[in-house]
């Protein structure tokens, strides 16, 4: 008999919500794989909620027991900040995680993820590199949420588009547009508490991603130097042709790079 399979957990990005891994998580159901994906409360329309990278943590830290308890392993997929939410969210559970488990981590999937040390801020790694734009500074609500796509301006709005969703079809990005939410500063200048990419001990697949306005290839090729240089064993999967959101409109081809790094 075969093993039973994992359960996926996918730990989503800033302004994002779960709903905009729908596409992939329904390639991975069908593949026969659980999917969790939790959302993170530094993704609202309301409000900061102070110290948003822990409390993101604690939610996904939750994930991972619930998971883990109920005697089953996991794959964790991080895309862009859910690389260092999950991370922390990894640390948190690593720390007080019950002997008794009867499940576990198995492998890391990062999908143009930010990875950082303990102690660094997301906010410290928006690294330009010459003749890069840095673009336009970043509009703060009142509330303290950082907004992409203010009601009304359509110039950041399109900026917005064309760094996160530049290789997808227009009417997904559409759809990926309107459902973007504010993201907490908290999240974006709070130094992280763990490390649990290295802590965790288990292979790690980064997805590289060459058309990624966003996070561009050059910071995402110094996360798998930060991977490598920790003794972590990764395996680099490079798409010339893949955006920031590859995950919308490549959903069936990150799926199945999932399930080989879940098998």
């Amino acid at each position: 008999m075969a093993p039973p399979k994992p359960t996926i957990l996918i730990i989503h990005g800033g302004w994002h919500t779960p709903a905009h891994f729908d596409a992939l998580s329904k390639e991975l159901k069908q593949d026969g794989y659980e999917v969790v994906a939790p959302r993170l409360p530094s993704c609202n329309n309301e409000a900061d909620p102070g110290d948003a990278i822990s409390k993101d943590a604690d939610v996904v830290a939750a994930s991972i027991d619930s998971i883990t308890k109920s005697g089953k392993d996991l794959v964790m997929v991080m895309h862009s900040y859910g690389g260092t939410a999950g991370s922390d969210g990894l640390g948190v559970y690593l720390q007080n995680a019950p002997t008794g488990s009867k499940g576990k981590v198995l492998q890391l999937v990062f999908l143009s993820a930010l990875l950082l040390n303990k102690g660094e801020t997301p906010a410290s790694q928006q690294i330009v590199d010459p003749g890069e734009d840095a673009g336009p500074a970043p509009q703060i609500s009142p509330e303290g949420l950082i907004l992409v796509a203010p009601a009304g301006d359509k110039a950041v709005a399109e900026i917005t588009r064309s760094r996160l969703y530049n290789e997808t079809p227009a009417e997904i990005a559409e759809e990926a547009m309107d459902g973007l939410t504010g993201f907490a500063l908290s999240a974006y200048i709070s130094e992280t508490k763990y490390q649990g990419w290295s802590e965790v001990g288990v292979p790690a697949t980064y997805v590289l991603c060459g058309k990624d306005q966003a996070w561009p290839p050059a910071q995402q090729k110094r996360c798998i130097e930060r991977l490598e240089k920790a003794g972590v064993k990764v395996d680099v999967v490079e798409k010339a042709g893949w955006d920031h959101s590859a995950y919308l409109s490549h959903a069936r081809e990150v799926a199945e790079i999932i399930v080989k790094a879940a098998q």
